[in-house]
């Protein structure tokens, strides 16, 4: 008698559980300099503490770190907001604002393929005094994660359940608005744009890009990659845009290969 084996294997479960965010709202705002300041006013060194855990170890991972910053235009004046990226010593990305007097502002400095030891590190000024600062919002999030890699075909592909983050709790009027996460199937000619999804999606059967893997995050990896997003409103402080990160799936592999 002859055994063939499976052609579908087993069902795993990937569950990711994401860190909670770090955040800080001052007590008393700290004003911002009207030029470049020699020591940047947020820096932090990434420990294997902040990094997602994930109950099946993946085969491959990039991580972003997302981190919102806030604060107030209260010189009597339009101005703008000047914000710096560096990530171990050297400049990413600079980007600046412009903000009527009387408004908030919010930037979110997106770094991507950040690793445990790294130090990234934010400069702000402003070009009138009277600005100031007094909140920060930060978050390693997974993207790009790879799993059963060595299979062209995941026979059940099935997200349910997701966490959108980071969720500021602190802040003056905290306002959300919220970004998907976009699967590449593997015969994609783009680049994944294809669709993002907010919530739970059962993609089986699907067959993972050999590039992206099982999905991007949009904020930091989609768009934003080393590059910041900013807002500015009357009421919204701090604006945080939060990435849709898949963080349980059941996969059950098909016995097809490269």
């Amino acid at each position: 008698m002859t055994v063939i084996p499976p052609i579908i294997r087993s069902r795993r479960v990937l569950e990711i559980t994401l860190q909670d965010p770090y955040e800080e709202y001052k007590d008393k705002p700290e004003a911002l300099p009207t030029s470049e300041p020699a020591t940047p006013q947020i820096s932090f060194t990434i420990s294997s503490s902040d990094l997602p855990e994930f109950n099946i170890e993946p085969e491959s991972v990039q991580y972003i770190v997302l981190v919102v910053t806030s604060g107030k235009n209260s010189s009597g004046s339009n101005g703008y907001v000047y914000h710096k990226m560096l990530k171990n010593g050297s400049e990413l990305y600079s980007r600046n604002r412009y903000v009527a007097n009387n408004y908030y502002w919010s930037f979110e400095c997106c770094y991507y393929d950040v690793s445990a030891g790294d130090t990234l590190a934010i400069k702000m000024w402003a070009s009138v005094s009277g600005f100031n600062w007094d909140y920060q919002l930060r978050q390693v999030q997974p993207t790009r994660v790879g799993l059963f890699g060595k299979y062209i075909c995941l026979w059940e592909c099935n997200v349910i359940e997701v966490t959108k983050g980071p969720t500021a709790t602190q802040g003056s009027s905290p306002y959300h608005s919220d970004n998907p996460f976009v699967p590449v199937h593997r015969c994609s000619t783009g680049t994944g744009k294809a669709e993002g999804y907010l919530d739970v999606i059962d993609l089986s059967p699907w067959a993972p890009s050999p590039t992206y893997k099982l999905y991007r995050l949009e904020l930091g990896d989609v768009t934003n990659q080393n590059s910041i997003s900013t807002a500015a409103y009357t009421t919204h402080h701090p604006y945080v845009r939060r990435n849709t990160v898949p963080t349980k799936w059941k996969i059950r592999p098909l016995d097809l290969y490269d």
